[in-house]
């Protein structure tokens, strides 16, 4: 049962990423939007808790961003257009701090399953915080591509080795025979 719901959040987790990592605009609507990642993830605390009890501790935290982004998402697609900077300040540590826990998070899972590659997930950790950290300053990154650029596309190549990661971290418990 442990390893049913562990390769079930580590699905959940990949599956909610690749929200997160992959945009299709439709005009200027996000056809894939943020805000369906924080669902995703939810469904991957709940499965994941009984086995690790710290991440009941991000559950308000990830309906917190999922409706913030939810509402980003209504008002682009309302073309209303926000400047609420104070609040995504505090949304941006939010954030940060809740994917560094939720992933620090499953890394201790992976760890305690004794899952291959679990280390490597420790370290997109890192450099996922600190790229997401960068991109929250508060930066014209339009006007500094040559910068915004690299650090985008690290971004983009961090989140989806994540999202293979969980994956394969779900094939392997399926593999094992456990579940």
């Amino acid at each position: 049962m442990e390893y049913r719901k562990a390769a079930d959040a580590f699905a959940l987790a990949g599956s909610g990423y690749l929200f997160l990592y992959f945009n299709v605009n439709l005009l200027t609507l996000d056809m894939i939007p943020n805000w369906v990642c924080y669902v995703f993830l939810l469904l991957a605390i709940r499965e994941a808790a009984p086995l690790v009890p710290s991440l009941n501790l991000l559950r308000l935290l990830g309906i917190l961003l999922g409706v913030w982004e939810g509402f980003l998402w209504v008002s682009t697609a309302l073309n209303v257009s926000l400047a609420l900077p104070l609040v995504e300040v505090l949304v941006d540590v939010m954030a940060i701090y809740f994917h560094y826990q939720f992933l620090t998070d499953l890394a201790r899972l992976a760890a305690r399953l004794k899952l291959t590659e679990q280390e490597k997930l420790r370290n997109l950790c890192t450099a996922m915080v600190i790229l997401i950290t960068l991109m929250a300053l508060p930066v014209n990154w339009q006007a500094h591509v040559l910068l915004a650029l690299p650090m985008a596309l690290a971004g983009v190549v961090a989140g989806l080795w994540v999202c293979i990661l969980f994956f394969r971290f779900r094939r392997q418990l399926l593999v094992r025979g456990r579940v």
